[in-house]
């Protein structure tokens, strides 16, 4: 599998994370504290990537320098560093390098 490979099902499979995100939002008028709390109502498990790498969920304070409620992250298992982070401000996935230790 190649890096874009996995950005692209990581991405796909995240998508649906965060579709599910949004109902539990739209339901309860804010977004879960973690992503176990998805279950079992709106998923019975919670999807890893392709690679098997789990999403990183954290939800964020009001008024975050981040500008939005949540950050939901996927790391590639195919190129170390690089990370995928959903923008939710944007509607979009922003993939990096990841120069923190992780």
């Amino acid at each position: 599998m190649t890096p874009k490979e996995e950005i692209r099902a990581g991405i796909e499979q995240g998508d649906k994370l965060v579709t599910l995100l949004e109902s539990y939002y739209q339901q309860n008028r804010e977004y879960p504290p973690t992503l176990e709390q998805l279950t079992p109502q709106y998923i019975n498990v919670i999807p890893r990537t392709i690679s098997g790498q789990e999403y990183e969920y954290k939800l964020l304070e009001p008024n975050s320098v981040w500008g939005q409620p949540y950050l939901l992250t996927f790391y590639l298992e195919t190129k170390k560093y690089v990370n995928c982070s959903y923008m939710e401000r944007f509607k979009d996935w922003d993939c990096s390098i990841d120069t923190s230790d992780h």
